[in-house]
Order: C-alpha cells, then sequence, then structure tokens
C-alpha cells in the first residue's frame, strides 16, 4: 500500500517581462499568482520600467476582482537573484526573435510608440 505524497514538488518561478512592466506583465503576474499559486512563484520585470502601473492596467484588473494598488513597475536588472524556470516575454509583434529558452506571448502593446 502506498501513500500519496504529501510533500508537494518544488515550485517553479516564473517571470514575466516586457518593455514597461506597466501593463501585459503586470497582468500576467496577477492572474499566475491568482491561478497558479499553487504551482508556480509569478514575478514581473520590465526592460525599461515605467514611473507606475497604467491607470487602464488598474481598472482593467479591478473588473476581475483583481487589485494591483500594490503592484509598481520593476526592473529586469534588479529581478530575484535565483533565475525563473520559465522566463516568459511579451511583444506585441515586429521585435526580434526570442531567446530559444523563453516563452512568447504575443499580445498588442497598449502603446501605439512601444
Amino acid at each position: 500500500m502506498s501513500l500519496p505524497n504529501l510533500i508537494p514538488a518544488a515550485k517553479k518561478r516564473v517571470l514575466f517581462v516586457c518593455v514597461g512592466n506597466s501593463c501585459r506583465s503586470q497582468m500576467a503576474e496577477a492572474f499566475a499568482r491568482l491561478y497558479g499559486n499553487d504551482v508556480i512563484i509569478a514575478a514581473s520585470a520590465g526592460i525599461s520600467p515605467a514611473y507606475s502601473v497604467a491607470p487602464d492596467t488598474m481598472r482593467a484588473m479591478r473588473e476581475k476582482n483583481l487589485d494591483l494598488r500594490d503592484h509598481f513597475p520593476k526592473s529586469l536588472r534588479h529581478s530575484p537573484s535565483n533565475p525563473a524556470h520559465f522566463p516568459t516575454s511579451s511583444r506585441s509583434g515586429g521585435q526580434n526573435p526570442p531567446p530559444r529558452q523563453e516563452a512568447t506571448l504575443f499580445f498588442p502593446s497598449p502603446y501605439s510608440s512601444v
């Protein structure tokens, strides 16, 4: 007779990266924490972080009953020292292809200049 595994497997680290860390990556981090908190550790960062999370992002997430008031854009340079198992970038298309071991999600940019 075998007992079920009572010790959970280690959570995988997922890092959502976009340019400003003010829209798409913030939303992805929040949804990942909501729906995957039992299996992943979600974080987000930006290549060139904005000053704050975009108001439209805050509004859209409130519609989903997610409060991002405590969220703020973070720099990729200051991401945790533990590397992510799954670095994930959100791109709006037309940019250089991602490195091989990176998952890429294509979403339209909320800003026309990004």
